[in-house]
């Protein structure tokens, strides 16, 4: 249970407040949030079993693994992206965000 409470603080609330800071205090990067913040909020969705089978599909399904693998390779993307453009919150944002998608990976690949 503390191991899904750190996730979920890690994974989840952080990068989530990040990007909401960025959007509402730097309306030049809004363009580079859209993509995480898409990223944060089917991972909250994926939490529960029932949207994450609708919205990602069945345990152990290819289409289960190959969203992870898009969402997770686009928020990478993103990352770099937002470093090259200097926008550094955003960065780490998205970067959290691949990060925690590799892990729900890893975690369904396991269970």
């Amino acid at each position: 249970m503390i191991d899904f409470i750190v996730y979920c603080a890690v994974a989840l609330f952080l990068p989530a407040s990040i990007l909401l800071f960025n959007w509402f205090q730097k309306p030049a990067v809004r363009g580079l949030v859209i993509a995480p913040a898409i990223a944060t909020v089917l991972l909250a969705l994926s939490v529960n079993r029932h949207p994450r089978w609708v919205l990602l599909g069945p345990d152990y399904s290819d289409r289960l693994y190959l969203t992870i693998e898009i969402v997770a390779g686009l928020s990478l993307v993103n990352a770099i992206y937002a470093a090259i453009k200097r926008a550094w919150t955003v960065a780490a944002a998205a970067l959290l965000m691949s990060i925690a998608w590799l892990y729900l990976g890893i975690v369904n690949s396991v269970v």
